[in-house]
């Protein structure tokens, strides 16, 4: 049978927590389906936040921490789409979502700070998904609404004040 890697980076949960505390329906879909896999005779591995590493009904639970199996021939990763890359060896990789994908799209804001440390100066700053230099660029024109334009000219502002004061 199928040797089956299945990741998930959300909240801790294992098979132990999906008998004994109520779970949300992305984490029952996630344990039923390694179990049902499990059940049809595949070798299934659960990489996340387990709080009871072990196997548990045919699944084998381990901290995502700990590193991936070598290769597999079905990875699932669920839900967050840093996952992806975890399995480049997996024979077919699946990304599953369980609502509209468009939560991928939020704004992320992200810097890399002086020696790697959140102490020390930022050095630099990316806004990805946020529209911020469209929202500069159209705001004489009416398409976006004027809130959205002053909160992006306050964040601009911002980022021009950190630049020249540290």
């Amino acid at each position: 049978m199928a040797r089956i890697v299945m990741a998930d980076d959300g909240i801790a949960f294992d098979g132990v927590t999906f008998e004994n505390a109520p779970l949300g329906g992305a984490e029952t879909a996630f344990v039923s389906l390694a179990e049902a896999f499990a059940r049809r005779g595949h070798a299934v591995e659960v990489r996340n936040r387990c709080r009871h590493p072990g196997r548990h009904n045919g699944v084998l639970w381990a901290p995502l921490e700990r590193a991936m199996p070598a290769a597999a021939d079905l990875y699932i990763a669920n839900r967050g789409d840093k996952l992806l890359p975890l399995m480049p060896e997996a024979r077919r990789t699946v990304f599953w979502i369980h609502n509209p994908a468009r939560y991928l799209l939020k704004p992320r804001y992200m810097g890399i700070f002086e020696e790697n440390d959140p102490a020390r100066r930022l050095i630099v700053l990316a806004n990805h998904n946020s529209d911020l230099a469209e929202y500069w660029e159209w705001s004489a024109s009416g398409f976006f609404p004027v809130d959205i334009t002053n909160e992006a000219y306050a964040l601009g502002v911002n980022y021009i004040i950190y630049g020249l004061t540290h």
